[in-house]
């Protein structure tokens, strides 16, 4: 089965869904240094986009068995500032947007 991620900053989601067998597409996160953790990390790279202006061929995410994401939490998790004016916290519902455009079995 094969999988994508969004938000996939250092690689921690992706290497358990490998562990399981799953095979990466592809992963996205629009930090550099998390983009460079996670090369190091996973072993390929993720594409460095700011995924409110889309997905970049996202064509091929089209069908997907599963769609991983990681969306930064600190404007509402407890564990943070729960700042309701944090402008992350829209990532959440952008990530079931997106999620709702491929259909992704899981």
């Amino acid at each position: 089965m094969n999988f994508a991620s969004l938000y996939s900053g250092c690689g921690g989601f992706d290497l358990g869904f490998e562990a399981q067998g799953f095979h990466s597409l592809d992963a996205y996160d629009s930090d550099p240094d998390a983009c460079a953790n996670f090369k190091a990390n996973v072993g390929h790279l993720a594409n460095k986009v700011d995924l409110n202006n889309g997905i970049p061929n996202e064509h091929m995410l089209h069908g997907i068995d599963a769609l991983i994401a990681g969306p930064p939490c600190q404007g509402f998790s407890t564990a943070g500032k729960r700042m309701l004016n944090d402008e992350r916290n829209h990532l959440v519902t952008l990530t079931g947007e997106l999620a709702a455009g491929f259909l992704p079995r899981y």
